[in-house]
C-alpha cells in the first residue's frame, strides 16, 4: 500500500449453522510496520431468525374446462427462512376457484401445498385473485381459467297446416351452436337453424337435430306425427264398355268419410263403391277423402266408356291404320285405311288432357293422314278420341315427351 493511501477488502461471515444469538471476534491485521506489526479489531455480529416466502407461481392458469368438468392447479408456498412462516388466512375472491386449505404454518426448508379446483358451470372467461396473508410480506396471487361448452341440442315443433302436414322447427339449443344438421326422416335434411318442412304422406317421423360448435356436438330427437291427408283411389279400368262394371276404391289410407261423384250423374259415401255406367263418353270421376282431423282432399280421373256396337263395327271395317310416332315431341300422325273413305265426312277426332278438358277437335277429314299438334302443350299423356256421327268409335293415349 503507497504512503498515505488505503485499501478496501470485504469480509464474509457465514452463519449456517449457528443459532441466534451475539457472536464476537477479532480481526487481526498484520503489517510490516516495525513498532507495531499487528492491530486488532474487535468484531461483533448478532445473528436473528426470519422467515422468508417464495411461491411456485405467482399467477395460476387453468386450460379450456368443459362446463361439468374439473380441472385441477397447485400452487405451492415455500419457507426458505429461519423461522416458521405463518400463513394466518388466503382470501379466494372467486368461489368458482376451490382451495384445498387457506391456511398453515410452514417449518423451515418446509412448503404448504394448496390444491387448487377450477369448477365452472357457465361457459365464460373467469379470473380470481389470492391474498396470502401470512408472518412475512403478504403476497397475491392472480387466477385465470376459461369455460367451454358443446351445445346441448333441443327443438320444439309446431303444426302450422295440419292437413297439409307442415311444420315449423325452431331450435332451442343452448351453449351457441354454429352449425344445424336436421334429418326428418323422410329422407329430406335442412341446415337452417329453424326449417319449416312438409310431410305429405301421414305417418309418425323421427326428426332428429345434430348441433355443433367448436367445442362439440349433441344430437336430439322426436317424434312426429303428420296428419296429412293425399286423396288416391283406384279404379278398375280407366276404359270400359258400356255396361260393364267398374270397381272403384280408395287407397288414402286415413280415410274416415268418402264422397264419389261418377262424372255421370250418379255418386256414392261408401269407401269401396261399384258402378256400372250406362251411357258412352268421357266421364270425370271426382272422389272426396276426409279424415278424422277434419281434412279434406279431392283427386279427379277420367274414365272412357266406349261403345259395344260402334267398337265391333269399326273393328270388322278395319278402318284405323295407325297413329305415330308415340310417344312424339308433340306431332303426332293419324293414318286411316281406305275402308273409312264412305264416313269421312262424319268423323271427328278429339284430344283432351287427363282432367277430361277438350283441347283439340278436328271434323271434315279430308286426307287418310291427319296431323296433331301438341307442340304448345306440356309434356304429359293425352287422350285421343274418334266420334261417327257422336258414337265413340275408338280411342288411343298419346305421350308427348
Amino acid at each position: 500500500m503507497a504512503p498515505n493511501g488505503s485499501t478496501n477488502h470485504n469480509l464474509l461471515f457465514n452463519t449456517a449453522g449457528l443459532t441466534v444469538g451475539t457472536y464476537r471476534t477479532i480481526l487481526q491485521i498484520r503489517s510490516n510496520q516495525a513498532n507495531n506489526p499487528f492491530v486488532h479489531i474487535p468484531l461483533v455480529m448478532k445473528v436473528v431468525s426470519e422467515e422468508k416466502l417464495v411461491l411456485s407461481d405467482t399467477c395460476v392458469n387453468f386450460a379450456n374446462t368443459f362446463i361439468g368438468d374439473t380441472s385441477f392447479k397447485r400452487l405451492v408456498i415455500y419457507n426458505v427462512g429461519c423461522q416458521p412462516l405463518i400463513v394466518s388466512n388466503i382470501i379466494n375472491t372467486n368461489n368458482v376457484f376451490k382451495l384445498s386449505s387457506t391456511s398453515g404454518t410452514v417449518a423451515i426448508d418446509d412448503s404448504l401445498v394448496i390444491d387448487m379446483e377450477f369448477v365452472p358451470t357457465i361457459p365464460g372467461n373467469y379470473s380470481a385473485s389470492l391474498i396470502i396473508n401470512n408472518s412475512d410480506t403478504n403476497r397475491i396471487v392472480c387466477v385465470n381459467g376459461t369455460a367451454v361448452a358443446k351445445p346441448d341440442a333441443g327443438f320444439t315443433s309446431f303444426e302450422d297446416h295440419a292437413c297439409m302436414g307442415k311444420f315449423i322447427f325452431q331450435d332451442t339449443s343452448v351453449y351457441t351452436p354454429t352449425g344445424w344438421q336436421w334429418d326428418f326422416g323422410d329422407g329430406n335434411l335442412s341446415t337452417s337453424p329453424n326449417p319449416t318442412h312438409f310431410f305429405p304422406e301421414p305417418g309418425f317421423y323421427n326428426v332428429k337435430l345434430t348441433v355443433v360448435n367448436l367445442n362439440g356436438l349433441d344430437t336430439m330427437t322426436q317424434i312426429i306425427e303428420s296428419k296429412a291427408l293425399a286423396a288416391e283411389f283406384t279404379m278398375s279400368n280407366d276404359t270400359v264398355y258400356g255396361d260393364s262394371i267398374v270397381n272403384f276404391g280408395d287407397s288414402s289410407r286415413v280415410g274416415s268419410s268418402w264422397a264419389w261423384d261418377f262424372g255421370d250423374g250418379n255418386s256414392d259415401t261408401v269407401k269401396n263403391p261399384n258402378h256400372t255406367y250406362t251411357q258412352t263418353g268421357t266421364f270425370t270421376v271426382s272422389f272426396t277423402v276426409t279424415n278424422a282431423f277434419g281434412c279434406s282432399e279431392t283427386l279427379t280421373k277420367t274414365i272412357v266408356v266406349l261403345s259395344n256396337i260402334g267398337l265391333k263395327d269399326s273393328e270388322k271395317m278395319n278402318w284405323l291404320s295407325d297413329v305415330y310416332p308415340n310417344p312424339s315431341k308433340g306431332l303426332f300422325y293419324l293414318e286411316l285405311t281406305e275402308n273409312a273413305a264412305p264416313w269421312m265426312n262424319d268423323l271427328e277426332v278429339q284430344v283432351s288432357d287427363m282432367t277430361g278438358r277438350k283441347i283439340i277437335s278436328l271434323s271434315n277429314l279430308k286426307e287418310f293422314k291427319t296431323t296433331i299438334d301438341l307442340t304448345t302443350f306440356e309434356s304429359g299423356v293425352y287422350l285421343m278420341q274418334i266420334y261417327r256421327k257422336g258414337e265413340l268409335m275408338s280411342y288411343k293415349r298419346l305421350i308427348k315427351k
